[in-house]
């Protein structure tokens, strides 16, 4: 069986203001366990306690290409979440959290991760695939 972990590798995101390039998160998700890399592994990144996705982007990182990463919204959990993948071949996947660049002075703001199984079908627990 596969575990799968997450860790913040760069913790903290900052926007500095319209003009400039904000700082980017990143966080890493890494399986261990297996040694058959053969397949892909599809997680669901849950963000609980996050009221909005205005401030930021999801940008998932494979073979140094970042690719944005839809944030969804469950309801009936009330939960925003990411669908994100371990491709085959690979142990871990990182993703940056690009903050939005404005002219609005914000106070400091910290977003929580928690991992979900996925099984990559239509009977996932938000009954999308990925």
């Amino acid at each position: 069986d596969w575990t799968v972990d997450i860790t913040a590798t760069d913790n903290s995101a900052e926007e500095y203001g319209s003009s400039e390039t904000p700082d980017d998160a990143t966080v890493r998700i890494t399986r261990t366990g297996e040694t058959d890399l053969t397949h892909s592994l599809s997680v669901i990144v849950e963000f609980p306690g996050l009221d909005s996705t205005s401030d930021f982007q999801l940008k998932e990182i494979n073979d140094g290409t970042a690719y944005n990463r839809t944030i969804s919204y469950d309801s009936s959990n009330q939960v925003y979440y990411a669908y994100v993948s371990i491709d085959s071949g690979d142990t871990y996947v990182d993703l940056k959290l690009v903050p939005n660049n404005d002219s609005y002075h914000e106070d400091p703001e910290e977003i929580d991760f928690e991992l979900r199984a996925s099984c990559g079908c239509a009977c996932c627990m938000y009954g999308q695939p990925y």
